[in-house]
């Protein structure tokens, strides 16, 4: 790569999609990348300058690349490829927008010392102080990066460019955990007859009983909502499913959509209701999907799913060192829900253990 040609940048505003901002993903790479997406509409006059710029920076590092295969054999220039630029075009309800990819090794060599160094992103708020190191960013939270526009060549693929990832500016972070979800309302000095304290309007979602917290965590448990690829549902849809059965809430602690973004069920810490036998032990993580349309068992989780599962259980192993990583299919299924056809042994629908570990 010709680093000395690399072109300071900062991103538009846009919204991160599955962002591995906290721990390098070693998918492909034995010494990790960071790596996320940001989405940017397509008529954005920032996004329109930064994409200008990258096609500028490619272009001249293939200029260069010409010119010197020209000087060292006469037209072998008009070999000199073009790759692909980091970004992709995609369009949703009617509007254009543009995703452009970025990434930074998890690891780099100390010019000075020699010593390989693991990299950590520096994360800030948008009064420009700096996060807590294991801050978690989900997507669509709304941020800006601070990047270097690296041009490259190979022969194989040609000359292109990298977004490396310098630094990461919240502007505005995704909905996660609210007060209600913890049980604070404007009532919080009633109590009720129902034995949660804060009356019965949890049922609406508006706030949520207090619960036991965990002694210990040994397990992270995976599981599917068993509902089909173009069902579209999430925390609120499950926790009315579970309000029918009698739950006080939702049991999960996590719900992961199909686009990625990740919900907050129960509180981290306190018991929840999801596999009989191990919910005093374990966290419970929900995909949803699961099923295909005949409700028949599917592995048909959408990859920015797996990108945050992969993200949650990162976050979730760190700081929970000693818990395994399991599916529920791994435990004594004790529930019915999902489409005809559909059992809990088959739940998440693919092995998580040997996934999570294969990803490490």
């Amino acid at each position: 790569m010709n680093g000395y040609h690399s072109v300071e940048a900062i991103s538009p505003a846009g919204e991160l999609i599955w962002p591995c901002l906290l721990k390098p993903d070693t998918t492909y790479d034995e010494l990790g990348v960071y790596k996320t997406k940001l989405k940017v509409r397509a008529d954005d006059l920032q996004a329109v300058k930064f994409r200008a710029l990258i096609e500028k920076v490619q272009q001249e590092e293939h200029e260069r690349q010409v010119q010197e295969a020209e000087s060292k054999k006469k037209g072998s220039g008009k070999k000199v490829r073009l790759t692909d630029l980091p970004m992709e075009e995609t369009k949703e309800t009617g509007v254009e927008y543009l995703l452009f990819h970025f990434k930074a090794g998890g690891r780099y060599t100390d010019k000075k010392t020699g010593q390989v160094v693991e990299r950590k992103i520096a994360h800030f708020d948008n009064r420009g102080l700096a996060l807590p190191p294991d801050h978690l960013l989900t997507t669509g939270t709304v941020a800006r990066i601070s990047v270097f526009i690296s041009p490259f060549y190979t022969t194989l693929l040609g000359a292109g460019v990298t977004l490396r990832i310098r630094a990461v500016k919240v502007v505005k972070e995704a909905p996660t955990a609210q007060a209600q979800d913890f049980g604070f309302s404007d009532n919080e000095e009633t109590l009720s007859s129902n034995g949660y304290g804060f009356g019965s309007s949890f049922i609406n979602d508006n706030v949520r009983p207090y619960l036991k917290d965990r002694d210990r965590t040994d397990l992270i448990v995976v599981h599917c909502s068993a509902t089909g690829p173009k069902s579209d549902i999430g925390k609120r849809e499950i926790t009315q499913w579970h309000l029918k059965r009698g739950f006080v809430t939702i049991g999960y602690h996590y719900v992961i959509r199909r686009d990625g973004s990740i919900e907050t069920g129960r509180r981290e810490t306190e018991i929840g209701a999801h596999v009989a036998g191990h919910n005093s032990n374990s966290v419970g993580v929900c995909m949803v999907g699961g099923v295909d349309a005949q409700g028949k068992p599917a592995d048909n989780f959408t990859e920015v799913q797996y990108d945050s599962l992969r993200l949650l259980l990162g976050h979730l192993t760190t700081r929970y060192g000693s818990a395994k990583v399991v599916g529920h299919r791994d435990l004594s299924p004790d529930h019915e829900e999902g489409l005809p056809g559909w059992h809990p042994r088959d739940c998440p629908g693919f092995d998580a253990g040997r996934w999570f570990h294969d990803d490490q």
